[in-house]
């Protein structure tokens, strides 16, 4: 089953941003609360004070998000809460999700950083910064496609082509560097980056243990890079089932009751690619540990975010790839979405 997804997402919380974009304003379109809770959704809503007629400022969305999470956490009974702003709807507005937890413990929790010293060499960062803004620039410019087809992504944008060559050989010559600091290193950044490149290694099986070691980071851009390598990985695997690659489930499961966003919305693209064969035994584990996120996420009004999870949703409920693609770009979308809610929620599911 082939998604319609655009993988750049601009995330303002962790996504470089040029100048030109911080002096920009944009609306909000959507407002979308998610997460493990059982307070009434519009008592969340009454307390973020954020509305559709408002506009956020990319200069400030740091501020601004401290401010929307301080918010939630004043909510009894709210222990944990994630804002993430992300653009855009095909109206070029914003979408805020709120992510909000009840339980004391995160239910998909992460690994303490480790504590070395080491760095990657200034032309490996140099490399990844620059990676950074011709994905933005892909963006901008509304060409962000790309080619998975060799295992890693590569930008349908001609402008990235030499940067992500020099990415490729830096995967090559450096990937005992790139490995070290991922596994040791205290700073969160230079583990992104390491396991960023990590993921363009030629020999895929090779390097898949080291990017679920990365899915467990505890720090977010860690997290999303590996994540979304290892979603690449898991297409590629599926189109050459001779190399033996096996990516597990049960961490993507876990992920999707994550309060962070990009946790839940990455975790979404890999369990679209596990699932895609119906594999019996992963979605029985989805519908043991994930069913409520995934009714919750595949009811998101922007289809680019709810796609993925209504396809494993509906994968879960027994309906085959055809009558989920139909239904989910036609008027069946929520009849559909009812007969699954039905099915996932019966007794004995």
């Amino acid at each position: 089953m082939q998604a319609k997804f655009i993988w750049f997402i601009f995330l303002f919380s962790f996504v470089a941003i040029s100048a030109d974009a911080y002096s920009q304003s944009f609306q909000v379109g959507i407002i979308e609360i998610y997460g493990n809770y059982t307070i009434p959704d519009k008592t969340l809503r009454e307390k973020l004070a954020v509305t559709t007629s408002d506009f956020m400022h990319a200069d400030s969305f740091a501020r601004d998000q401290e401010l929307f999470t301080n918010r939630l956490l004043t909510v009894p009974g709210v222990k944990r809460a994630y804002i993430a702003a992300i653009c855009c709807t095909p109206e070029n507005k914003l979408i805020l999700f709120a992510g909000v937890d009840e339980k004391d413990s995160a239910a998909f929790s992460y690994r303490k950083a480790p504590s070395g010293k080491m760095k990657l060499p200034k032309e490996v960062t140099d490399n990844y910064n620059d990676l950074m803004k011709i994905e933005q620039e892909a963006i901008v410019k509304g060409n962000p496609t790309e080619d998975d087809t060799k295992g890693h992504a590569l930008l349908n944008y001609p402008p990235a082509k030499p940067i992500q060559d020099k990415t490729i050989s830096y995967a090559k010559k450096y990937l005992a560097d790139l490995r070290k600091v991922l596994h040791t290193s205290a700073d969160g950044d230079q583990r992104a980056v390491a396991v960023q490149v990590i993921a363009y290694a030629p020999d895929k099986k090779e390097i898949v243990s080291d990017l679920l070691y990365a899915v467990k980071d505890d720090n977010e851009d860690v997290r999303n890079n590996a994540t979304r390598a290892l979603a690449v990985i898991a297409g590629y695997a599926n189109e050459k089932p001779e190399l033996g690659i096996k990516i597990p489930a049960s961490v993507f499961i876990n992920m999707l009751n994550s309060v962070v966003w990009s946790d839940r919305n990455k975790a979404g693209f890999v369990l679209m690619k596990l699932t895609d064969k119906n594999d019996k035994a992963i979605l029985e584990d989805v519908k043991k540990k994930a069913v409520p996120a995934l009714l919750q996420m595949a009811k998101w009004k922007d289809a680019s975010h709810s796609e993925s999870f209504y396809v494993i949703a509906g994968r879960a409920a027994g309906f085959s790839n055809q009558e989920i693609t139909d239904a989910f770009y036609s008027s069946k979308q929520d009849s559909l979405y009812n007969e699954i809610v039905k099915r996932l929620q019966a007794p004995g599911n």
